[in-house]
C-alpha cells in the first residue's frame, strides 16, 4: 500500500471525480488505498486485479459487505494482468466511523492473501 485517505479528505477526492457517487452514511466513512501491485507468476493469464479481490473487515471480525462503486478514480486499480506486470491505482472501502482498526484483505480465503491496516 502506497497512501491511504479516511473521512473528508477521501470523500472530497470522490466527490471531485464524480459529483454522482454516492455521499457515505451518516456514521461512514470513505477509505481510499493506492496500492503498488507486481505479477510475479500467475497460474491462468491474465489475472484479472479489480477491487471486488479486496475486503474490509471490522476491528470485530465483520466483514463490511456492502456494495458500492466509486466511479472515475485515477488511477484505477482494475486491469488484467500478465506475468511480469506492474500496476498502480485505487481501491474504495466504506467504514464505519468509530472503527479503530479496521483492516483490508487482498485475496481472503486464498493462498495469495495478504492483510493491511487501514488506519
Amino acid at each position: 500500500m502506497l497512501e491511504l485517505f479516511t473521512g473528508d479528505e477521501a470523500w472530497d477526492m470522490i466527490r471531485k471525480v464524480n459529483e454522482f457517487n454516492d455521499e457515505p452514511g451518516e456514521n461512514q466513512e470513505y477509505v481510499l488505498a493506492k496500492f503498488h501491485v507486481k505479477v510475479h507468476e500467475v497460474e491462468n493469464e491474465p489475472f484479472d486485479l479489480n477491487h471486488a479481490q479486496f475486503d474490509a473487515v471490522s476491528s470485530g471480525g465483520n466483514t463490511y459487505d456492502d456494495y458500492i462503486s466509486v466511479s472515475r478514480l485515477e488511477p484505477d486499480l482494475w486491469n488484467e494482468m500478465y506475468e511480469g506486470a506492474e500496476r498502480e491505482g485505487y481501491t474504495y472501502f466504506l467504514i464505519d466511523k468509530d472503527d479503530e482498526n479496521p483492516l483490508a484483505a487482498f485475496q481472503r480465503c486464498s493462498d495469495a492473501e495478504v492483510w493491511f491496516e487501514l488506519r
